[in-house]
Protein backbone atom coordinates (compact mmCIF):
# COMPACT_ATOMS: atom_id res chain seq x y z
CA UNK A 1 0.00 0.00 0.00
CA UNK A 2 1.03 3.66 0.19
CA UNK A 3 1.71 3.80 3.92
CA UNK A 4 5.41 4.52 3.40
CA UNK A 5 4.71 7.45 1.09
CA UNK A 6 2.04 8.80 3.45
CA UNK A 7 4.50 8.67 6.36
CA UNK A 8 7.17 10.42 4.30
CA UNK A 9 4.66 13.16 3.41
CA UNK A 10 3.89 13.73 7.09
CA UNK A 11 7.61 13.86 7.89
CA UNK A 12 7.98 16.63 5.32
CA UNK A 13 5.29 18.61 7.11
CA UNK A 14 6.56 18.03 10.64
CA UNK A 15 10.29 17.64 11.29
CA UNK A 16 9.59 15.92 14.62
CA UNK A 17 8.45 12.87 12.66
CA UNK A 18 11.11 10.35 11.71
CA UNK A 19 10.24 7.59 9.24
CA UNK A 20 12.09 4.26 9.26
CA UNK A 21 11.90 2.12 6.13
CA UNK A 22 12.79 -1.51 6.76
CA UNK A 23 11.95 -5.00 5.55
CA UNK A 24 8.94 -6.59 7.20
CA UNK A 25 10.36 -8.53 10.13
CA UNK A 26 7.22 -8.72 12.22
CA UNK A 27 5.83 -6.73 15.11
CA UNK A 28 8.75 -7.18 17.52
CA UNK A 29 11.29 -6.25 14.86
CA UNK A 30 9.41 -3.05 14.04
CA UNK A 31 9.10 -2.07 17.70
CA UNK A 32 12.77 -2.79 18.36
CA UNK A 33 13.79 -0.67 15.37
CA UNK A 34 11.76 2.19 16.82
CA UNK A 35 13.34 1.77 20.25
CA UNK A 36 16.84 1.71 18.74
CA UNK A 37 16.16 4.91 16.78
CA UNK A 38 14.49 6.79 19.64
CA UNK A 39 16.25 9.66 21.39
CA UNK A 40 13.53 11.03 23.68
CA UNK A 41 12.67 10.47 27.33
CA UNK A 42 9.42 8.60 26.65
CA UNK A 43 8.15 5.72 24.52
CA UNK A 44 4.69 4.75 23.26
CA UNK A 45 3.66 1.85 21.03
CA UNK A 46 0.64 1.84 18.70
CA UNK A 47 -0.14 -1.23 16.62
CA UNK A 48 -1.22 -1.08 13.00
CA UNK A 49 -5.02 -1.00 12.52
CA UNK A 50 -5.43 0.50 16.02
CA UNK A 51 -5.90 4.18 16.83
CA UNK A 52 -5.78 6.48 19.83
CA UNK A 53 -7.69 9.43 21.25
CA UNK A 54 -6.03 12.77 20.35
CA UNK A 55 -5.38 13.53 24.03
CA UNK A 56 -3.90 10.15 24.95
CA UNK A 57 -0.22 11.19 25.01
CA UNK A 58 -1.00 14.39 26.91
CA UNK A 59 -3.05 12.67 29.61
CA UNK A 60 -0.56 9.83 30.10
CA UNK A 61 2.33 12.31 30.27
CA UNK A 62 0.50 14.34 32.89
CA UNK A 63 -0.34 11.25 34.98
CA UNK A 64 3.23 9.97 34.74
CA UNK A 65 4.91 13.17 35.90
CA UNK A 66 2.37 14.36 38.44
CA UNK A 67 2.71 11.03 40.25
CA UNK A 68 6.45 10.57 39.65
CA UNK A 69 5.72 7.18 38.07
CA UNK A 70 7.77 5.26 35.48
CA UNK A 71 4.80 3.92 33.49
CA UNK A 72 1.30 5.30 33.00
CA UNK A 73 -1.58 3.51 31.31
CA UNK A 74 -5.17 4.07 30.21
CA UNK A 75 -8.21 1.93 29.51
CA UNK A 76 -8.84 0.24 26.16
CA UNK A 77 -11.87 0.14 23.91
CA UNK A 78 -11.85 -3.06 21.87
CA UNK A 79 -13.51 -2.63 18.48
CA UNK A 80 -14.90 -5.99 17.34
CA UNK A 81 -15.20 -7.15 13.74
CA UNK A 82 -18.87 -6.14 13.69
CA UNK A 83 -17.77 -2.67 14.86
CA UNK A 84 -19.30 -3.10 18.34
CA UNK A 85 -17.15 -1.79 21.20
CA UNK A 86 -16.12 -3.54 24.42
CA UNK A 87 -14.65 -1.58 27.29
CA UNK A 88 -11.54 -2.89 29.05
CA UNK A 89 -11.78 -0.75 32.15
CA UNK A 90 -9.15 0.00 34.76
CA UNK A 91 -9.38 2.17 37.90
CA UNK A 92 -7.51 5.43 38.44
CA UNK A 93 -4.83 4.38 40.93
CA UNK A 94 -1.07 4.30 41.40
CA UNK A 95 0.52 1.02 42.45
CA UNK A 96 3.98 0.00 43.61
CA UNK A 97 6.40 -2.42 41.99
CA UNK A 98 5.57 -5.58 43.93
CA UNK A 99 1.82 -5.35 43.47
CA UNK A 100 2.30 -4.35 39.82
CA UNK A 101 4.39 -7.49 39.22
CA UNK A 102 1.66 -9.61 40.79
CA UNK A 103 -0.84 -7.94 38.45
CA UNK A 104 1.39 -8.78 35.48
CA UNK A 105 1.42 -12.48 36.42
CA UNK A 106 -2.35 -12.60 37.00
CA UNK A 107 -3.25 -10.46 33.97
CA UNK A 108 -4.89 -7.76 36.12
CA UNK A 109 -5.25 -4.10 35.10
CA UNK A 110 -4.09 -4.67 31.48
CA UNK A 111 -0.47 -4.57 32.65
CA UNK A 112 0.69 -7.12 30.08
CA UNK A 113 -0.29 -4.77 27.23
CA UNK A 114 2.26 -2.22 25.99
CA UNK A 115 0.02 -0.30 23.58
CA UNK A 116 -2.02 1.57 26.18
CA UNK A 117 0.98 2.99 28.03
CA UNK A 118 3.57 5.73 28.22
CA UNK A 119 7.00 4.51 29.36
CA UNK A 120 10.11 6.28 30.50
CA UNK A 121 12.56 5.24 27.79
CA UNK A 122 15.24 4.30 30.33
CA UNK A 123 13.21 1.16 31.07
CA UNK A 124 14.16 -0.19 27.63
CA UNK A 125 17.91 0.31 27.92
CA UNK A 126 18.47 -3.45 28.17
CA UNK A 127 15.04 -4.77 27.16
CA UNK A 128 13.85 -5.60 23.64
CA UNK A 129 10.85 -7.49 22.30
CA UNK A 130 11.60 -11.14 21.44
CA UNK A 131 11.53 -11.75 17.70
CA UNK A 132 9.89 -14.88 16.35
CA UNK A 133 7.53 -15.17 19.34
CA UNK A 134 3.81 -14.63 19.81
CA UNK A 135 2.54 -12.63 22.83
CA UNK A 136 5.70 -10.52 22.75
CA UNK A 137 4.20 -8.03 25.24
CA UNK A 138 3.90 -10.75 27.87
CA UNK A 139 7.58 -11.71 27.44
CA UNK A 140 8.83 -8.27 28.49
CA UNK A 141 6.11 -6.86 30.76
CA UNK A 142 7.60 -8.25 33.99
CA UNK A 143 11.08 -7.00 33.02
CA UNK A 144 9.74 -3.50 32.44
CA UNK A 145 7.45 -3.35 35.47
CA UNK A 146 10.21 -4.86 37.61
CA UNK A 147 12.28 -1.70 37.08
CA UNK A 148 9.48 0.69 38.09
CA UNK A 149 9.08 2.39 41.41
CA UNK A 150 5.40 2.90 40.62
CA UNK A 151 2.84 2.56 37.83
CA UNK A 152 0.02 5.07 37.40
CA UNK A 153 -3.33 4.00 35.93
CA UNK A 154 -6.02 6.35 34.65
CA UNK A 155 -9.55 5.21 33.89
CA UNK A 156 -9.87 7.27 30.68
CA UNK A 157 -10.59 5.09 27.61
CA UNK A 158 -7.98 6.41 25.19
CA UNK A 159 -6.71 3.44 23.16
CA UNK A 160 -8.82 1.75 20.46
CA UNK A 161 -7.90 -1.87 19.74
CA UNK A 162 -9.22 -3.09 16.39
CA UNK A 163 -9.95 -6.84 16.33
CA UNK A 164 -9.30 -8.79 13.12
CA UNK A 165 -10.17 -12.47 12.63
CA UNK A 166 -6.58 -13.33 11.64
CA UNK A 167 -4.93 -11.38 14.47
CA UNK A 168 -2.53 -13.18 16.84
CA UNK A 169 -4.87 -12.98 19.82
CA UNK A 170 -7.74 -14.48 17.81
CA UNK A 171 -5.81 -17.44 16.34
CA UNK A 172 -4.27 -19.01 19.42
CA UNK A 173 -2.95 -22.33 18.13
CA UNK A 174 -0.59 -24.73 19.84
CA UNK A 175 2.58 -22.69 19.28
CA UNK A 176 0.76 -19.57 20.48
CA UNK A 177 -0.14 -21.35 23.71
CA UNK A 178 3.43 -22.59 24.06
CA UNK A 179 4.75 -19.03 23.75
CA UNK A 180 2.16 -17.79 26.26
CA UNK A 181 3.40 -20.39 28.77
CA UNK A 182 7.04 -19.56 28.06
CA UNK A 183 6.29 -15.91 28.84
CA UNK A 184 4.44 -16.80 32.06
CA UNK A 185 7.31 -19.09 33.06
CA UNK A 186 9.76 -16.26 32.46
CA UNK A 187 7.61 -14.05 34.70
CA UNK A 188 7.57 -16.58 37.53
CA UNK A 189 11.34 -17.02 37.21
CA UNK A 190 11.86 -13.25 37.21
CA UNK A 191 9.81 -12.79 40.40
CA UNK A 192 11.48 -15.89 41.92
CA UNK A 193 9.08 -16.09 44.89
CA UNK A 194 10.88 -17.18 48.05
CA UNK A 195 7.80 -18.63 49.73
CA UNK A 196 4.44 -20.13 48.81
CA UNK A 197 1.53 -17.71 49.05
CA UNK A 198 -2.05 -18.28 47.94
CA UNK A 199 -1.48 -15.94 44.98
CA UNK A 200 1.67 -17.64 43.73
CA UNK A 201 0.14 -21.07 44.34
CA UNK A 202 -2.76 -20.13 42.05
CA UNK A 203 -0.38 -18.72 39.43
CA UNK A 204 1.76 -21.87 39.57
CA UNK A 205 -1.28 -24.19 39.36
CA UNK A 206 -2.59 -22.24 36.36
CA UNK A 207 0.82 -22.51 34.70
CA UNK A 208 1.22 -26.25 35.36
CA UNK A 209 -2.25 -27.26 34.19
CA UNK A 210 -1.89 -25.20 31.02
CA UNK A 211 1.44 -26.95 30.38
CA UNK A 212 -0.30 -30.31 30.72
CA UNK A 213 -2.93 -29.21 28.19
CA UNK A 214 -0.21 -28.75 25.57
CA UNK A 215 0.27 -32.51 25.45
CA UNK A 216 -2.53 -33.12 22.98
CA UNK A 217 -2.31 -36.56 21.38
CA UNK A 218 -3.17 -35.08 18.00
CA UNK A 219 -0.17 -32.75 17.97
CA UNK A 220 3.46 -33.65 17.45
CA UNK A 221 5.75 -31.94 19.97
CA UNK A 222 9.02 -33.27 18.51
CA UNK A 223 9.90 -29.90 17.00
CA UNK A 224 9.45 -28.19 20.35
CA UNK A 225 10.85 -30.89 22.65
CA UNK A 226 13.52 -28.53 24.04
CA UNK A 227 10.92 -25.89 24.87
CA UNK A 228 8.78 -28.50 26.58
CA UNK A 229 11.72 -29.70 28.67
CA UNK A 230 12.41 -26.13 29.75
CA UNK A 231 8.77 -25.59 30.72
CA UNK A 232 8.63 -28.85 32.66
CA UNK A 233 11.85 -27.92 34.49
CA UNK A 234 10.05 -24.84 35.80
CA UNK A 235 7.31 -27.09 37.22
CA UNK A 236 10.00 -28.93 39.18
CA UNK A 237 11.82 -25.73 40.18
CA UNK A 238 8.74 -24.06 41.62
CA UNK A 239 6.99 -27.17 42.92
CA UNK A 240 7.21 -25.77 46.46
CA UNK A 241 4.59 -23.19 45.45
CA UNK A 242 1.97 -25.95 45.66
CA UNK A 243 1.79 -25.61 49.45
CA UNK A 244 -1.15 -23.21 49.46
CA UNK A 245 -3.10 -25.17 46.83
CA UNK A 246 -6.18 -27.23 47.63
CA UNK A 247 -5.85 -31.01 48.05
CA UNK A 248 -7.43 -31.55 44.63
CA UNK A 249 -4.99 -29.11 43.04
CA UNK A 250 -2.04 -30.81 44.75
CA UNK A 251 -3.10 -34.18 43.32
CA UNK A 252 -3.17 -32.63 39.84
CA UNK A 253 0.27 -31.09 40.39
CA UNK A 254 1.83 -34.36 41.56
CA UNK A 255 0.53 -36.14 38.45
CA UNK A 256 1.85 -33.31 36.26
CA UNK A 257 5.23 -33.58 37.97
CA UNK A 258 5.37 -37.31 37.13
CA UNK A 259 4.00 -36.99 33.59
CA UNK A 260 2.30 -33.92 32.08
CA UNK A 261 1.15 -36.03 29.13
CA UNK A 262 -0.45 -38.66 31.40
CA UNK A 263 -2.21 -35.86 33.33
CA UNK A 264 -3.60 -34.49 30.09
CA UNK A 265 -4.95 -37.94 29.15
CA UNK A 266 -6.63 -38.29 32.56
CA UNK A 267 -8.24 -34.87 32.26
CA UNK A 268 -9.59 -35.74 28.81
CA UNK A 269 -11.01 -39.02 30.11
CA UNK A 270 -12.42 -37.95 33.46
CA UNK A 271 -12.50 -34.14 33.39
Amino acid sequence: DNCGKMCDAWAEKDKRIRVIHKENGGLSSARNAGIDASTGEYLMFIDSDDYIAPEMAEKLYKALNENDADVSECGIIRINEDNTPDRLDIPSICIGRQYALECVLTGRYLLTFVVNKLFRSKLFQTVRFPEGKFFEDKFISHRIIGQCNSVCLISDMLYYWAIRKDSITQTAGWVHRLNWLQALGDGISYCNPSSSTTLFSEIFYNYATRLSALYDDQISVDRYSLDMRVLRSLVLRFFYLRKQCTIRQKIHLWIIRISPKFHHILVKLFG
